[in-house]
């Protein structure tokens, strides 16, 4: 399958690409595609992996409205810009709600990212990202690279699939079911005869000695002066 963008590097030394089922539409999964980035979203996977080599990066639960302009050639940084200032792909092409592909900014380009967003149904959406890598000549770097890149890769993407698929299920679910108002308790069948308000406000006094309840003692006698 011809990805967009797999042009830009047309003979990789490498190639993976991972897919994933999502229930929800492109317009829920776009988003998340549309914030990746160390000092935005992040990417959605280990996060406490890649802090371990200090890249600094936090996943976001939410849409964030000002991580939502991206633009071809923007910077998408892969960590912390004082530690690791060339850790950066550029946006090459991107379709809204479609496909987003990302490069390290070398030429010619070493490493190519593409994410294609393919619809199933109204509620699903197959998500697909392709990676494709150009390797050292040197042969031990080669053999070297792609022992350590092929499951470090397949781990991390798995998690970042699966991160995506789990938020834009999240926010699709929000959408189809918006909260329900508050209702006021109803006020069918209550007694609201003046008799039972008034015990309402004045409530029957309970009396141990006669085991009943009598309505609230009131004492009605003229105060004794003598008494005063």
């Amino acid at each position: 399958m011809q990805f967009p963008g797999d042009g830009l590097l047309s003979d990789p030394d490498a190639q993976s690409t991972m897919a994933v089922d999502i229930d929800a539409s492109p317009s829920d999964v776009w988003p998340w595609l549309r914030q990746l980035g160390q000092d935005r979203g992040g990417f959605y996977s280990y996060e406490w992996a890649e802090n371990l080599v200090g890249l600094d990066i936090h996943n976001a639960d939410r849409i964030v409205a000002e991580w939502q302009d991206l633009s071809v050639e923007d910077a998408v940084r892969l960590g912390r810009a004082d530690r690791f200032p060339d850790a950066v792909l550029k946006v090459v092409a991107i379709d809204p709600e479609r496909s987003l592909v990302l490069q390290t900014p070398d030429e010619p380009t070493w490493w190519l990212w593409s994410f294609v967003l393919n619809p199933v149904d109204e509620t699903t959406t197959r998500l697909l990202v392709r990676s494709r890598i150009r390797l050292p000549e040197n042969t031990v770097i080669r053999l070297a690279a792609l022992s350590v890149l092929d499951p470090v890769s397949f781990v991390m993407t798995r998690r970042m699939l699966r991160g995506i698929q789990s938020r834009a299920e999240r926010l699709a679910g929000d959408r189809s079911d918006p909260p329900q108002p508050i209702q006021s308790p109803s006020l069918s069948g209550v007694d609201r005869s003046p008799a039972a308000l008034r015990s309402r406000i004045n409530p029957p006094q309970f009396h141990p000695a006669a085991g009943c309840a009598s309505p609230p003692y009131q004492d009605n006698r003229e105060a004794d002066p003598s008494s005063v």
